[in-house]
């Protein structure tokens, strides 16, 4: 059947979503170039490759002629009384009460810079337009230093907005079926955005100016036709498995 792999592919797509980590490790090496950049994301997503490879065939072998099946969360495939089990669901639950207040901040610093952005409360020029008031590359060589600070937060709005994540992030554990379904829901969507959608975007608009026999441009359009339609049939494949879910009956 081709719903267990259209179900599967966006949860393969966020495993490999770092292309955020990008900038930030090139900016971290002493001498940063294209060549180095390419060696070390090369080697990462090889060597992540094959690791869940043997991770995934372990558990599949593992679990496969169990009654249940694989489950999502393959803890949830593993006797409840088990010590040796309990211990690593303990150790995976500290790790994620530990690592939700990483995530709260830079998840709060961008709500309330798009709060900012949306509402005009960007500095205005003299002459009617509205000028960025933070750089979007901060390690830009042709930025000031006074340009690269920014105000904190003010006091209600950070309160509001980490209580709404943090509520938010509450409900979802409390409501939805499983984790398989969370990185389904993400993968279909925000997963298959960054990863190829909106790279072959910036890149056909980067390129414009080159002819349209460009062959570079080319598997960008091509890339961008494919990874929208997947986008778009993962999306509407992984609501309806969500539907029937919680619901008992697909999504109309």
């Amino acid at each position: 059947s081709i719903d267990g792999p259209m179900y599967a592919l966006p949860i393969v797509i966020s495993s490999f979503l770092c292309h955020f980590n990008v900038l930030p490790v090139y900016g971290e090496l002493q001498k940063p170039t294209r060549r180095r950049l390419k060696k070390i994301v090369i080697i990462t997503v090889f060597s992540t490759s094959v690791f869940y490879m043997i991770l995934g065939t372990l558990g599949y072998i593992y679990a496969f002629d169990q009654l249940q099946g694989v489950q999502g969360d393959i803890l949830n495939n593993f006797d409840q009384g088990d010590v040796v089990m309990n211990i690593g669901r303990a150790g995976i639950l500290l790790t994620i009460c530990m690592s939700l207040p990483l995530l709260i901040l830079p998840t709060r610093k961008t709500i309330y810079r798009l709060y900012v952005l949306c509402h005009g409360i960007a500095t205005t020029g003299s002459d009617g337009t509205t000028q960025e008031t933070q750089p979007l590359i901060a390690d830009s060589p042709s930025v000031a230093a006074d340009d690269l600070t920014e105000k904190p937060v003010p006091l209600v709005p950070h309160v509001v907005i980490t209580l709404v994540i943090l509520m938010l992030a509450f409900y979802l554990a409390f409501s939805l079926p499983g984790v398989a379904v969370v990185w389904n829901i993400m993968g279909s969507t925000v997963g298959i955005l960054i990863s190829y959608v909106l790279p072959c975007v910036c890149y056909i608009r980067i390129r414009r100016e080159k002819p349209t026999t460009d062959w570079r441009k080319i598997g960008a359009w091509v890339l961008l036709v494919i990874s929208g339609s997947i986008c778009f049939v993962c999306s509407v494949q992984a609501f309806h498995k969500l539907g029937a879910m919680v619901y008992g009956v697909l999504v109309a």
